[in-house]
């Protein structure tokens, strides 16, 4: 999550950072743990 908080990277570039092959399994395994799209997160998120 501190990838989020304090980069820009896109979500693919952090995905493949945390041993993701797939952003999509990412962020559906984040979606899960955390509630929310891993973009909700971002603190320039409207979501968040």
């Amino acid at each position: 999550m501190r990838l989020l908080l304090t980069t820009e990277l896109q979500i693919k570039h952090i995905s493949n950072q945390v041993g993701y092959d797939s952003p999509s399994k990412f962020t559906a395994t984040f979606k899960k743990k955390y509630g929310k799209l891993p973009s909700a997160y971002r603190p320039d998120s409207p979501a968040s």
